[in-house]
């Protein structure tokens, strides 16, 4: 995916196993009290898909620009003028 999508990072056989053996006791000791699950651990992967909080003094949401008439069509304003290469 471009860009590379920021995501979470959980161990799937450690929660089957886990589950597993909770299902073969409840199967072997259906009258015993279950037993409180916990949440495995996790880790977040940060990939290019995570920015940086943004300055909260800044104006949000989108600027505005003046259209020139007669061109129902045209495109919006772009959020930011494009920086120079």
């Amino acid at each position: 995916m471009m860009p590379p999508l920021t995501t979470v990072r959980q161990p799937f056989d450690a929660v089957a196993r886990e589950g597993l053996r909770l299902l073969v006791q409840a199967i072997e000791k259906p009258d015993a009290e279950p037993v409180p699950v916990s949440d495995p651990p996790v880790e977040l992967v940060v990939r290019a898909s995570t920015a940086p909080p943004t300055d909260r003094a800044a104006p949000r949401g989108r600027r505005t620009t003046a259209q020139p008439h007669g061109d129902a069509h045209a495109a919006p304003a772009p959020d930011h003028p494009p920086t120079p290469e």
